[in-house]
């Protein structure tokens, strides 16, 4: 009974778990899994993250950039092919023409899903009530 326990225990908490792509990030960075198709949500992404890159940085976020093509922004990570279609498998991305922005946490776990346009400051108060971020302010004062 202990064995199965065990392995109960540890197939739930790895089934969920967030491909190795992403690991380097975990405890360092919280992340936006991006996907934006369009030009137009590319732009407003674009012009969003450039205009709040203080709150970005100040946040730890990064982008995981899984879009048809190529984002050229700071701080933006870019996975390999079959990374991309890893994470999407495991954020539930099931449309890879639809924009989606989704949130990490520190943790590896998903914060929060955005679909169409990105907004960028729902997402900084999100991050803003959460404990470990809770945490880090304290310890900025």
């Amino acid at each position: 009974m202990h064995r199965f326990a065990l392995l109960l225990l540890t197939l739930l908490m790895t089934a969920n778990a967030a491909p190795d792509a992403l690991d380097e990030h975990r405890w360092k960075h919280r992340l936006i899994l991006v996907q934006a198709a369009d030009d137009k949500f590319r732009q407003q992404l674009q012009a969003q993250w450039k205009e709040n890159m203080a709150g970005v940085k100040d946040r730890d976020l990064m982008l995981i950039d899984l879009s048809p093509e190529t984002l050229d922004l700071e701080r933006t990570v870019r996975p390999d092919p079959k990374a991309i279609i890893a994470i999407r498998k495991w954020a539930e991305i099931a449309n890879p023409d639809a924009p989606h922005f989704i949130l990490v946490g520190k943790d590896g776990g998903i914060k929060g899903r955005q679909q169409g346009e990105l907004d960028l400051l729902a997402y900084f108060a999100l991050i803003d009530t959460m404990p470990m971020r809770q945490r880090e302010m304290r310890e900025q004062e």
